[in-house]
């Protein structure tokens, strides 16, 4: 090779891929290089940066686990000045054990004997030593680099060396200063107290465990932790990086590489101190020790050391212990992940490769725009890393990185001329296909609003009682996302598991359709699939949500079995049926406190069902389930009192319940209050309305978030495409068949099911479980549509109790546009025997019986119906 070889060889590039790329290359490389290196200013810029990260968003400190029990000016004094005789340490351990202190470690060293005790120097180790044993003390020990002061310690925890040896990586020293021997055998552990502050003196990290000569030895904080889960050993896990955490009582405690542990800040207050002096006279509050992890450290002027910290220029040495126990105790504490370095490298190289690809083709404001996005997004996605998952990832080194690009590709773009059509082409073909790239050298205007028809199925999905949900989450408003963040995952997962595309997410709504931009011949099949799921995944996300609500309960808040069994033995599911038991069961239950429980008794007593009907017993048990939040109970009691059925007539109590239904989501309860208001004087109108808004449940148990769904789907001729303006557009879908999609959505709580499809989607899965709902009459629509509850696929179409409610609803239907309203009443309670779950819409069909045996329907009547109606 010559010398030309290399020259040559950058010509060549340059020339390919443009002169302008080619040194924007070479300046990418240089950063790589440099970030690679991390000399201490870069170091010092990133470090700076998460400390303004804690600055902003330090952790909050709520539960105080850990109290620091200081040697203070108060304790100076009143027991003279430092250091204090031995045994009024002993008196000061034996008051934080008797307290119940859970451990008590000590943030200083005795590494000589007692001298402020005189002749009974020996006496009073004895007595601090005895003190020491009884409780459950860990000693500080004081690292040092020189090897002539201290020596090796005698008493060493036990550590297990996992993935392989930790020592090349951890923190070394030369010798330990330890404590004297009748102290040191006793202690329950052992733990160095070294910070090892940065560079620049601030304590950003503790390590968890450093290396004395070639022996290992943990922190404090490790020890009192090992302590605490009575646990022999601790354990230091290695990979090939280094040391990735340490092992405390089989929980990993996560470390960067040479087994340091950072800490998450709260602000320094008072509240975590307390003065030895009301320790040792008995005058602290006994809540500040019992259950505590006690911190004993220096806290006088010239006794204590002081570090800083990112949130304080000084604090005491010992908080920096009692801040980074609360971070692991509350599992707070942050990460400087092993794929940071190569993350932080891969973001600057693939934002720095962006726009020396994306520049050169842009205009001159995009490009801007670009830069700023990629530092955005990136600023972003390291703010919302630390804040929600505790890591630390630096933004600002592929941040400066894209400025220096983008001004490297700018001053190569002012003083290059504009490549020709061939180059651009030639390199836009690597990346899109020959006939766009054509299409869009030539006509750039291409890209414009518009789309094409095609038959779509579209999917509405919504979460019904929103409003209701949302007003539990008052004053939680992270936590109703959180909440919608659930329930969307699981939703989405659904949809594009089966071949479907998300239009858009509209609050608690979900806009789905099937057959764009994609050809699918069984989008309407995919899209039934698609709700199917999105059922299985709303029921495993409830029941996430009940074992969450039970755990803080302390026990089972739903699933309470005498009911379940209630419902067996009423249904004779199984078993033969026994109303009686039904009804004792239900009748336990009831007096137990569950609200579901009591709705159903105050059933069986209303209609005789397992015991002698009782009007005024069933009113009792609804308003005992109202009181509690269950909506069914509240418009039956509404009822009731609007009436004065087994209660006492009270119009004013009557609309209140049936408003506190309807707020909560229960579409009968909100037909029967606007009937009520309509008859009912305006002042009590508004007294109701304005004692529904401040109602609030009398929970007996804790009932747990449950979110009920609405799903409607339609088949038909769409637009799809890039619809929007031109500033701003989105793949989307617009048409009559979409508006159906919406209203059959919306229908589902009328009719009481989960799943409404249309006529067209209902022919493409015959196979299905599907029964008609009705037949209605749609706005702009000049023929009436048939509507279908989805109940389930083939699986449960061919059983026996599926096939048998399949024939008697039919039947009902028939009666009942025949105007045979003895029969279809009939038939609308076997059909209700059959299936518990459809009692409303049965419920629907009786109302609406109960109407036209009243007011009959004209003579050209066929049975459709307005959703107005």
């Amino acid at each position: 090779m010559n010398a030309n070889s290399s020259p040559n060889i950058f010509h060549r590039i340059a020339t390919a891929i443009g002169m302008g790329r080619a040194l924007t290359a070479l300046v990418l490389l240089a950063l790589l290089a440099l970030r690679g290196f991390d000399p201490w200013p870069v170091e010092a810029l990133r470090l700076k940066v998460f400390d303004f990260y804690q600055q902003t968003s330090p952790r909050v400190e709520n539960n105080w686990p850990v109290t620091i029990v200081t040697i203070d000016e108060a304790a100076i004094a009143q027991y003279g000045q430092w250091p204090w005789p031995r045994t009024v340490l002993a008196d000061l351990v034996n008051a934080l054990t008797k307290a119940g202190a859970v451990t008590i470690g000590f943030d200083m060293i005795f590494p000589e004997p007692d001298r402020q005790s005189g002749t009974n120097s020996v006496n009073s180790d004895e007595t601090f030593a005895e003190a020491i044993r009884r409780g459950r003390v860990i000693l500080g020990r004081a690292v040092v680099t020189d090897k002539r002061v201290g020596g090796i310690p005698k008493y060493m925890t036990p550590v297990a060396k996992i993935g392989g040896d930790p020592l090349p990586y951890l923190h070394h020293f030369g010798s330990a200063l330890s404590n004297i021997d009748v102290l040191d055998k006793v202690a329950k552990g052992h733990g160095a107290l070294s910070l090892a502050p940065e560079i620049d003196g601030v304590v950003r990290r503790v390590p968890a465990a450093i290396a004395i000569g070639d022996k290992i030895q943990p922190s404090l904080v490790v020890e009192i932790l090992r302590v605490a889960t009575n646990s022999q050993s601790f354990g230091i896990r290695v990979d090939p990086s280094g040391v990735n955490g340490v092992i405390i009582g089989n929980v990993l405690l996560p470390t960067d590489r040479t087994g340091r542990v950072w800490p998450r800040y709260s602000p320094s207050v008072p509240r975590r101190y307390v003065s030895a002096k009301d320790v040792i006279e008995g005058s602290v509050d006994p809540a500040r020790i019992a259950g505590k992890f006690i911190l004993v450290g220096a806290g006088a002027h010239g006794l204590t050391d002081i570090a800083a910290t990112p949130l304080n220029v000084s604090v005491y040495g010992v908080e920096v212990h009692a801040q980074l126990l609360e971070t692991i105790l509350h599992g707070q504490q942050l990460s400087r992940p092993s794929y940071g370095l190569g993350a932080e490298l891969a973001a600057t190289a693939l934002l720095g490769l962006l726009l020396i690809i994306l520049v050169p083709l842009l205009r001159a404001r995009w490009t801007a725009v670009l830069s700023v996005a990629f530092i955005a997004a990136m600023i972003g996605i390291s703010w919302w890393l630390f804040t929600d998952k505790g890591v630390l990832v630096d933004a600002v080194y592929p941040s400066m990185a894209t400025v220096f690009i983008y001004s490297a590709l700018a001053y190569a773009g002012q003083i290059a001329e504009e490549g020709s059509k061939r180059q651009i082409r030639s390199a836009f073909t690597q990346y899109l296909s020959p006939e766009l790239v054509e299409r869009l050298a030539d006509e750039p205007d291409q890209l414009r609003l518009g789309g094409e028809v095609r038959d779509l199925s579209v999917m509405f999905a919504d979460i019904r009682g929103f409003t209701t949900i949302s007003e539990r989450f008052a004053d939680d408003p992270t936590g109703l996302t959180t909440l919608m963040n659930r329930f969307l995952t699981p939703m989405s997962d659904a949809v594009m598991d089966n071949a479907g595309t998300i239009d858009k997410y509209i609050g608690d709504c979900l806009m789905a359709f099937w057959n764009a931009p994609l050809n699918d011949p069984e989008h309407g099949r995919n899209a039934c699939i698609s709700a199917m799921a999105m059922y299985e995944g709303l029921k495993v996300l409830n029941q996430e949500l009940r074992d969450e609500a039970s755990d803080e309960e302390g026990g089972d808040t739903n699933n309470h079995a005498d009911y379940q069994l209630a419902k067996t033995y009423g249904l004779g599911i199984g078993v033969t049926q026994d109303k009686a038991k039904a009804f004792e069961l239900l009748r336990v239950e009831a007096e137990g406190g569950y609200p579901n429980a009591q709705y159903s008794l105050g059933k069986a007593y209303r209609d005789g069902d397992g015991v002698e009907r009782d009007i005024e017993a069933a009113a009792t048990w609804f308003l005992a389930a109202a009181e509690q939040g269950y909506a069914k109970a509240q418009r039956n009691i509404g009822a009731r009192l609007l009436r004065g059925e087994g209660v006492a007539q009270d119009n004013l109590a009557g609309l209140s319940w049936l408003s506190i239904a309807a707020r909560g989501g229960l579409p009968s309860a909100e037909a029967a209050q606007n009937a009520a208001a309509a008859e009912l004087p305006t002042a009590i109108v508004l007294a109701a309305e304005q004692q529904a808004r401040v109602w609030q449940p009398t929970i007996t148990h804790k009932r747990a978030i449950h979110l009920e769904m609405g799903i409607g789907i339609n088949t038909g001729l769409c637009v799809v495409g890039n619809m929007g303006s031109t500033r701003r557009f989105n793949y989307s879908a617009m048409g009559d068949a979409v508006n159906l999609s919406s209203r059959l959505e919306g229908l589902c709580k009328s009719y009481g099911v989960g799943i409404i499809i249309s006529e067209i989607t209902h022919d493409a899965v015959p196979d299905f479980a599907t029964i008609e709902l009705d037949l209605i009459a749609v706005k702009g629509k000049r023929e009436a549509v048939k509507i279908y509850g989805l109940m389930g696929m083939e699986d449960l179409a061919n059983t026996e109790a599926f096939i048998t409610l399949h024939a008697r609803h039919e039947a009902m239907l028939a009666a009942y546009r025949n105007r045979k309203w003895d029969e279809a009443r009939r038939l609308i309670d076997e059909c209700a025997a059959l299936n518990d779950a459809l009692e409303y819409l049965y419920d629907t069909y009786k109302r609406r019986i109960g109407v036209y045996e009243t007011d009959p329907p004209p003579e050209n009547w066929d049975g459709v119906r307005t959703p107005e109606q």
